[in-house]
């Protein structure tokens, strides 16, 4: 301790030990219980030290004043003691004793058959004392010893006496008895898929009267089954005990396969469709129906418009026998075939040859057509070009013949020849061209001269020296090709010249004279310095100097020559001259050079208009120079002084044509004259260069010379022609395919560039050869390019149109019922999913479902041909009705009237007794009213419910007569809604009323309770499901004497 005192001063810590007192202790005393299991021992504990009063408590529970503890059960236990001053013993164990066990024995009845629980088990107590209560299998106790009702098997029995004794489990076999047996006979279907096979059943044992199912349906008082299809089937009996027969195995026999046999007439002729099938049945039923290729049904054995190739026929008799497919070929006609004859046109390039057509096979009135054109009647085509033809013949059988190929001859070329006479000279332009009669042709005949307009006569005239082309056409049209012919210049004529010099410096009486030579043509004239003109050939009064003569004839030849007329020494002047650059133009000069006389010097060019310089700027052509001191001395006029030019340019061209594919392979040549070397060449468009040679493609160009002075000359209008060199050979249709199925088209050609139209289902519309995917029949029609040059062929992809299935109508049927299904539109099938059908690859398989299924229905024709789309077929199956009887399952006193109630959405019922005795009041009714017979007994009542549809569903009620007054409870329920032992509820016999019902959980907690008759508990606590497990039921009644009964037991909750 410490010890602190008022002026907070504080002590050291003191020591202090306080000692324990004594353990409380006791002694302890038990009595055995009355007997194994019960829960009747005692324990007395007498405090031996500590303060009064005290407490007690048994294996950890609540304290008690007393020190006694009654209604122990045996087995090892803890006291615990606490006394007035709080002090607690230890725990003090002792052992209670168990009394003698509880023993009995049990013996008992089988059951009518296996599987039938009306096997009974009888049990004995020997020892203990009674009264005794009796459990089976853990079920609820019962007063009676007898259990009825009871399953082959081992069983367990429990006694307990009213100590609580319990006995342990008492072994007992209820044996079961003899299984229910029976025979079966089948008869045949009366062929294959029809469904008309019977079974007929024998019971060799059991209870009459009997229960027949067939392949798990609905069970049937018949023992005949008809409408059986074939096949493996299994037949159930039951017994009016309600055994059941093992399922008995039994075949229906399929009858014979319906077949028949087939005739076919062949088309006429290749693609027309026009054969017919004769079908004959060789078995089976009449009357018959007939299909072909699965299209719709006849009753007609004859099938007439058949085109050629295989077919597919079925044959279905008066029983609905339907024969397998039987494989017919309608064989093709003849080909139609014919030849052609031509006469030539009458000279090349006219259009006037004839072709003559003749069928040589087929049928008459013919039809004929030339290159793919409009049919006509009539077997001659008249006004026919030369070249390859092609004729085809349609007959009246619409046959069509292949391409019959004839050639028309082109007539003979026009020919003509012309002949030139040469001009007299270099200039003239009096030539002229005589064409001689043209040849090949028909008079009369028309001449053109370099295209121009044709005309009669056979000469042009007043022609230049030069080339020219003739082209000759006669009276039909026909043309010569072109002819050239070239006119030669002749000879020029010559001059010399005489002169006289002055006599004196700056005289003006010099003279000159010219002679012209032999082949001039008078009259005959002349120009001094290419002035005036006149018919003198001589010249006077003029100065010293240098003089040009020109001279002309009378047919325009000319020359000229240059002479100079002398003059003493004294005034001298000189001139030199710069040509003119181009021809026209005005870049020409003249220099003139003086000596002598006095400066400064005066020049002119026509002695009137002097100027201080010696440079004149002029145009080509020949000048007189004057010139003067500055003493007006003059020297004789400086005359012929020639300033030149350039001739004139020109050119010729030379073209030859591009190819399709050659780019720009045309070319032009240039070849000019005139100007002055070297030329440069521009072609439109385009810069210059120096080469005269041009690749380019078709077309018509203009091309500009220019020489070396920069002059130019333009050259228009030069065409480049095209050479077709493309080839192709035309396209052949393709076989038929089916829809959505592909076609390679083959086009042999050397184009390089495509375009197909109805380019959306190819696979590349710029290549020769794609591959079509047309959803119908489709004319394709390709342009081919090579360069330039372009071509246009078509070819047709037919389709074979899909089938199109049809899974028949919807099915809608009662749980157990079969259905049968019609498909259409194929000759080939398949069912998705095969679930529940007899057969997934025919038209009309057999299901019998459970639960309602959507059947996917795709097929095949005779072609082959897949359906692109499926149908389905819906087989709506309503599900058993729900059947419940209230009360399923009681126990009464022999001879009480018990109201049974059927409830379900039926409109029919039908009961009947399962087991025992028949008792009802009126077996067509949803309330009948049953009598329970003798003590003991247990009679099971079984209600049929039928919908105004005739779907049906079952249910069973259970009477157990016991003698009462007594509360019978179960030991085990099951709500899991099934209709069957769903409630627990207590079953009181000779009872008037309850006084109450209560079931508690394990932990002693109250889940329900009732004080009514009929009422019971469903396992939830409002709705909440409890789980699954032991519960604790109490219940007690008055019986009609106003007696009370008590019970309390345990029951199994099971889900």
């Amino acid at each position: 301790m410490v010890i602190k005192e008022a002026g907070l001063c504080t002590s050291a810590p003191i020591p202090v030990t306080i000692g324990a007192g004594g353990a409380l202790l006791a002694n302890v005393t038990q009595a055995a219980t009355s007997c194994n299991g019960a829960a009747d021992g005692t324990i007395t504990v007498t405090p031996t030290n500590g303060s009064a009063p005290y407490q007690y408590s048994l294996d950890g529970g609540p304290n008690q004043g007393t020190n006694t503890f009654t209604g122990v059960s045996a087995g090892s236990h803890n006291i615990v003691v606490r006394d007035a001053a709080g002090c607690v013993s230890a725990s003090i164990p002792v052992t209670v004793a168990a009394g003698a066990t509880l023993t009995g024995s049990a013996t008992s009845t089988a059951t009518a058959c296996v599987g039938v629980n009306n096997g009974t088990v009888t049990a004995t107590a020997t020892n203990s004392t009674g009264p005794y209560t009796y459990s089976l299998d853990g079920g609820a106790p019962q007063a009676g010893n007898v259990f009825s009702g009871v399953s082959a098997g081992t069983h367990n029995i429990v006694i307990r006496n009213t100590l609580g004794c319990a006995s342990a489990n008492i072994p007992v076999t209820v044996a079961a008895g003899t299984t229910l047996t029976a025979t079966a006979t089948s008869t045949s279907t009366a062929c294959v898929g029809v469904n008309n096979g019977s079974i007929t059943v024998t019971p060799t044992n059991g209870g009459a009267p009997y229960q027949y199912s067939l392949d798990g349906g609905t069970n049937q008082s018949s023992n005949v089954f008809t409408g059986v299809s074939a096949g493996s089937h299994n037949v159930v009996v039951t017994d009016n005990f309600g055994c059941i027969s093992l399922p008995l195995s039994v075949t229906v026999s399929a009858g014979t396969a319906l077949t028949a046999t087939t005739t076919s007439t062949s088309t006429a002729c290749v693609g027309v469709n026009n054969g017919s099938i004769t079908v004959t049945p060789t078995n089976g039923s009449a009357p018959y129906q007939y299909s072909l290729d699965g299209g719709a049904n006849q009753a007609s054995n004859l099938f007439t418009g058949v085109s050629a190739g295989p077919h597919t026929v079925i044959v279905r008799d008066n029983f609905g026998c339907i024969s397998a497919a039987i494989t017919v070929t309608v064989a093709t006609g003849s080909t139609l075939t014919g030849t052609a004859t031509s006469t030539a046109t009458t000279c090349n390039g006219a259009s006037n040859g004839t072709i003559t057509a003749t069928a040589t096979n087929g049928s008459a009135p013919y039809q004929y057509s030339l290159d793919g054109g409009t049919n006509q009647a009539g077997n001659l085509f008249n006004g026919v070009s030369s070249g390859p033809h092609n004729i085809v013949i349609r007959d009246n059988f619409g046959c069509i013949s292949a391409q019959i190929p004839v050639t028309v001859a082109a007539g003979n070329n026009l020919n003509a020849t012309a002949v030139s006479t040469s001009t007299s000279c270099s200039g003239a332009s009096n030539g002229f061209i005589t064409i001689t009669q043209a040849t090949n042709g028909t008079a009369p005949y028309l001449y053109s001269l370099n295209g121009g307009v044709p005309q009669p006569p056979g000469v042009f005239n007043g022609l230049a020296a030069g080339s020219y082309t003739i082209v000759a056409t006669d009276a039909g049209g026909c043309t010569s090709g072109p002819i050239p012919v070239t006119i030669t210049a002749g000879p020029p004529i010559n001059l010399s010249l005489g002169k006289t010099d002055v006599t004196c410096f700056s005289s003006a009486n010099g003279r000159i004279t010219a002679t012209p030579s032999a082949n001039a043509t008078a009259p005959v004239q002349y120009s001094l310095n290419n002035t005036t003109w006149q018919a003198s050939p001589d010249f006077t009064g003029l100065v010293a100097g240098s003089y040009t003569v020109y001279i002309r004839d009378a047919v325009g030849c000319s020359n000229s020559a240059t002479i100079a007329v002398g003059q003493p020494t004294q005034l001298t002047a000189s001139t030199s001259q710069q040509s003119v650059l181009c021809n026209s133009g005005n870049t020409g000069k003249i220099f003139v050079n003086v000596t002598g006389g006095t400066q400064p010097y005066s020049y002119s060019l026509d002695n009137i208009n002097f100027q201080p310089t010696n440079v004149f700027n002029v145009v080509a052509g020949t000048y007189t120079v004057y010139v003067k001191d500055a003493n007006g001395c003059v020297i004789p006029p400086i005359n012929n002084v020639n300033v030149t030019e350039p001739a004139l340019i020109t050119a010729a061209s030379v073209s030859s044509n591009a190819t399709c594919d050659g780019g720009n392979d045309g070319t032009i040549t240039i070849t000019p004259a005139g100007g002055v070397s070297p030329y440069q060449y521009a072609i439109t468009g385009s810069s210059f260069q120096s080469a005269g040679y041009f690749n380019v493609a078709p077309g018509t160009y203009d091309i500009t010379i220019k020489d070396v002075n920069g002059c130019t000359y333009p050259v228009t209008g030069i065409v480049v022609g095209l050479t077709n060199n493309l080839t192709y050979t035309p396209m052949v249709d393709p076989a038929p395919v089916c829809e959505s199925k592909s076609a390679s088209l083959q086009l042999t050609t050397n184009a390089n560039q495509f375009a197909w139209t109805n380019a959306a289902s190819l696979s590349n519309s710029t290549i020769a050869n794609p591959v079509a995917t047309p959803k119908a029949t489709t004319l394709y029609i390709v342009t081919a390019t090579l360069g330039r040059c372009t071509i246009t062929d078509d070819v047709l992809v037919s389709i074979m149109p899909a089938p199109i299935p049809d899974a028949g109508p919807q099915g809608d049927i009662c749980y157990g019922k079969s259905y049968q299904l019609q498909g259409t539109g194929g000759v080939i099938y398949s069912w998705t999913p095969s679930t529940y059908l007899n057969d997934a690859t025919i038209y009309n398989p057999i299901v019998i479902p459970d639960k309602t299924v959507t059947y996917i229905l795709s097929v095949k024709d005779a072609n082959g041909c897949s359906s692109l789309v499926t149908d389905q077929v819906t087989v709506k199956v309503t599900p058993p009705i729900k059947v419940t009887i209230y009360p399923s399952d009681t126990i009464v006193q022999p001879g009480a009237q018990i109201p049974l109630h059927a409830f379900s959405a039926a409109t029919d019922y039908t009961w009947t007794v399962a087991s025992g005795i028949t008792g009802l009041n009126n077996s067509y009714i949803a309330d009948p009213v049953a009598i329970a017979p003798a003590e003991g007994d247990v009679v099971v009542y079984k209600v049929t419910a039928t919908t105004s549809a005739g779907c049906q569903g079952d249910a069973y009620a259970r009477i157990q007569v016991y003698k009462g007054p007594d509360i019978y409870m179960v030991t085990a329920f099951s709500p899991n809604g099934d209709g069957k032992n769903d409630v627990f509820i207590p079953f009181p016999v000779g009872i008037k009323q309850i006084k109450y019902f209560r079931v508690l959980n394990r932990w002693g907690q109250l889940i329900y309770s009732t004080t009514e008759l009929n009422k019971g508990w469903d396992g939830k606590i409002g709705n909440t499901e409890q789980p699954s497990g032991v519960y604790v039921w109490l219940v007690e009644g008055v019986t009609m004497d106003n007696k009370i009964i008590t019970k309390k037991g345990t029951v199994t909750l099971v889900r």
